[in-house]
């Protein structure tokens, strides 16, 4: 596997980011669509039928995306054998499904998430060609492949939703934007893979990818299983308005703590791999992504969190202001997910797995205490809850950090060295916010006005406190980021 070069990074980053600006603002903006005619209660429904999608889709996966990038060599028939298996156990979840949902129903004492389930099964197949499709094009460091695979995948998404909204039925929505988005990016993956798959299925070939990818799974089963108890807690231990304004306050910062950080993201693993057997520049390498993630999330995180009223009227109505407590409560798990997510896959690089699984079944045991807890607390607000989840993801990045060490020796001094200035300009630039909140004047203003004097606020304070990561981003723009090394 050859290093992967500055000017490819960069590269792949432009593409990264126009997928987030254009891919995912289509999905956006199909999604304040649906938020205004749909009712909180229909996103309480999404927040089961989504888990039950997420937790089988890491089943379908089994870790094997991220084996077929980090493994040094590979061959042809790697690829089909993976594929083939990955179908086989989505065809299976989905059978399985089918036969379960009366039980979901039951439970849940709703008969309409029977219904939803049992389509939403479907994506389990979808899932099987995207882990291998999306696989080869990170590994090749090809995201305009997958830039015009989202892109159009989210038109077809939105359009199939709002087709099924006005003709059908509203409770169908939000199941049919997903189930259609995600089968037509696996259609559009598969169609633009020069290379061809095929069935084949040999037990020791598929043995020796499997064996590293069974504990990439488990540490994604424990990720995912961490996420879905809390939301399935929630969703039996309070009503489904206030489930929905969770759910819909979990999308809003996920799409700027999760979607933006997965520009960057997306390319740590191939990235990390690459230099997997030299371990300082791995370090070094490690220092300055930190230091970009903490740079651009930071900010937008604590941006989100002052001014989530505004956005939520301008985004989703006055409905929706119950979900912005929420919000800023989520504000700081979403804050820590980059630290969470480069330590994650800086660990698969070399090799440690074992490490990662134990920090997410800490996580897990985390979580399952404050259920127990919340569960003999008969009245209790869910945003509490949101809080609770908030300190334990500050526990386990705490915990992520730590391991940096025995893993590239990034000590936790050097790492609070790179990310503290960063926190504290970040909160000088954001104070001129809490002066323009006083003064009366429309939201679109108020929003402007905030964004365009933080914005400068944070490159001033930049420039004169010489932050690397800001420097270097300027050098390098002067350079030129086509320029060949």
């Amino acid at each position: 596997m050859k290093n992967i070069s500055k000017s490819s990074f960069v590269r792949s980053l432009l593409w990264k980011t126009l997928n987030l600006i254009l891919g995912r603002g289509v999905s956006l903006a199909f999604s304040i669509y649906f938020v205004r005619k749909l009712d909180p209660d229909s996103y309480g429904l999404m927040a089961v039928w989504s888990v039950v999608l997420s937790l089988g889709n890491i089943v379908v996966n089994c870790g094997l995306d991220t084996v077929l990038i980090q493994k040094p060599n590979i061959k042809n028939e790697d690829w089909d054998i993976a594929f083939s298996s990955c179908f086989y156990r989505g065809l299976l979840l989905f059978f399985l499904l089918l036969i379960s949902a009366p039980l979901f129903s039951n439970f849940y004492g709703s008969n309409t998430l029977g219904e939803l389930l049992r389509i939403a099964g479907l994506d389990f197949i979808s899932q099987s060609i995207i882990t291998v499709c999306l696989a080869n094009a990170m590994r090749n460091m090809n995201f305009k492949r997958i830039f015009i695979a989202d892109l159009s995948a989210a038109l077809l998404g939105g359009i199939g939703a709002s087709i099924c909204m006005h003709i059908i039925d509203l409770k169908w929505t939000l199941l049919v934007n997903t189930i259609v988005h995600r089968a037509g990016y696996a259609l559009l993956l598969l169609l633009l893979q020069k290379e061809k798959i095929h069935f084949s299925f040999k037990i020791y070939e598929l043995y020796e990818i499997s064996k590293c990818g069974i504990k990439v799974m488990t540490n994604g089963l424990l990720d995912i299983l961490t996420s879905s108890v809390s939301s399935l807690f929630s969703a039996k231990k309070w009503n489904q308005t206030d489930v929905g304004y969770s759910q819909q306050a979990s999308k809003l910062t996920m799409l700027l703590g999760v979607e933006t950080y997965n520009v960057i993201s997306n390319l740590l693993l191939p990235t990390f791999s690459s230099y997997q057997k030299d371990r300082d520049q791995l370090k070094k390498i490690s220092r300055s992504i930190m230091k970009c993630s903490c740079y651009i999330m930071f900010p937008l995180m604590m941006g989100l969190c002052v001014c989530a009223p505004e956005i939520t009227v301008l985004l989703y109505t006055d409905k929706w202001l119950p979900s912005v407590p929420i919000i800023r409560a989520l504000c700081i798990y979403y804050a820590l997910n980059p630290i969470r997510q480069l330590c994650m896959n800086l660990n698969y690089s070399v090799g440690r797995y074992r490490k990662n699984m134990q920090i997410e079944f800490y996580r897990l045991v985390f979580v399952i205490f404050a259920i127990i807890i919340f569960s003999f607390i008969k009245k209790v607000d869910i945003t509490i809850f949101a809080l609770a989840q908030s300190n334990i993801a500050f526990l386990t990045s705490f915990q992520y950090l730590s391991s940096l060490k025995e893993s590239v020796d990034y000590k936790v001094k050097e790492i609070l060295t790179d990310i503290i200035p960063i926190l504290l300009i970040t909160s000088i630039s954001i104070l001129p916010v809490f002066l323009l909140k006083v003064i009366k004047m429309p939201v679109v203003l108020f929003l402007f006005l905030s964004v365009s004097i933080a914005v400068i606020l944070y490159f001033f304070f930049s420039f004169i406190f010489k932050l690397d990561i800001f420097n270097y981003a300027v050098n390098y723009i002067k350079e030129g980021i086509w320029k060949k090394e």
